[in-house]
């Protein structure tokens, strides 16, 4: 994940942004510092009682779950991986495909 100083630099894009969770096990007005976009999806598995990808980026927010929630309900991990799903027969990109994309990309000003 790119830094909040390169994020500005490259595409011009804000380092920052909202979350809001409600309800259930969400504390009430917790105000969370720190957070990235990488831990949105812990957050979310976590809140629905699901283990979490030993190889997934990013930490439960335990700051946003009520303290006896997360007394009681530690964040638990599975063997699972995300790792790259399988390729489908016939999935992928011709090199004509290829060429077209790289070219927008290079009128677009990313390459």
């Amino acid at each position: 994940m790119a830094s909040p100083e390169m994020a500005e630099k490259v595409a011009g894009h804000s380092p920052y942004g909202i979350l809001f969770a409600a309800g259930g096990s969400f504390r009430q007005g917790a105000q969370i510092t720190g957070a990235g976009l990488c831990d949105v999806l812990p957050t979310v598995l976590h809140a629905l009682g699901l283990d979490l990808p030993q190889d997934l980026d990013g930490q439960p927010l335990a700051d946003a779950f009520d303290p006896d929630f997360i007394a009681n309900h530690p964040p638990r991990y599975s063997e699972a991986r995300l790792g790259p799903a399988a390729p489908s027969e016939g999935a992928g990109y011709s090199d004509e495909d290829l060429d077209a994309v790289e070219q927008r990309l290079r009128d677009l000003g990313y390459m």
